[in-house]
């Protein structure tokens, strides 16, 4: 099971955050990775800090949302999360900049799915085969309805500031290559805006805890 804690630019967190992640991280079965915002980031990034709270265990999971799931405090958005769809690794801490870009799906988790299969996984493996990119993942929250809609998100493992900022010439490149070659990618492509709405988009730096 995996959690994903957003803190929001602007939003204020418990002055002890970092350290009750990091009581969390050393909770058997559990694993915590923090990622706050890169500096270098030139447009206004979406998010504070992102924290992916991997639970190894069902027992480990239920016995967090029974005694500790609100002990983050205040000023963060915590929601349940699927992986739909994983590849390679990740960026190396310190080095790399993780890259978090939030969507609203417009359409049904497998219809989200498949779309990220045929639409993003072949924009992600042309990066990767390019040496930007580590791995990619794909965030589903399992929570729908509300006032707080289910979102996306997808994490890019760029492997450095040098490849963060060199990966739009290949991806315009190969974006040219499948509009022509590839008549499904194309339909996906020039429908995407029914598929899901962009939310925001921010550069981070892995913080060790």
């Amino acid at each position: 099971m995996t959690v994903i804690v957003t803190q929001q630019v602007g939003a204020e967190v418990e002055a002890d955050y970092v350290e009750r992640l990091e009581r969390l991280d050393d909770v058997e079965d559990v694993d915590v990775r923090l990622l706050r915002k890169h500096t270098t980031q030139q447009d206004t990034p979406g998010v504070e800090s992102i924290a992916i709270v991997t639970f190894e265990t069902d027992a480990a999971y239920a016995k967090w949302r029974t005694s500790g799931a609100g002990a983050l405090g205040k000023g963060v958005r915590v929601r349940t999360a699927s992986v739909i769809r994983q590849e390679g690794g990740k960026a190396e801490a310190g080095r790399g900049v993780p890259v978090v870009s939030f969507y609203q799906p417009l359409v049904r988790p497998a219809q989200y799915a498949a779309y990220t299969t045929r639409y993003i996984a072949p924009n992600m493996n042309d990066q990767r085969a390019a040496g930007l990119m580590a791995g990619y993942t794909m965030y589903l929250d399992r929570e729908e309805g509300g006032s707080d809609p289910a979102l996306s998100m997808l994490l890019m493992e760029y492997v450095s500031d040098a490849a963060y900022a060199g990966r739009e010439p290949i991806k315009e490149q190969q974006k040219a290559k499948r509009l022509i070659e590839n008549a499904e990618w194309k339909r996906i492509n020039d429908t995407k805006s029914t598929i899901r709405r962009d939310i925001a988009e921010t550069a981070t730096r892995e913080v060790d805890l």
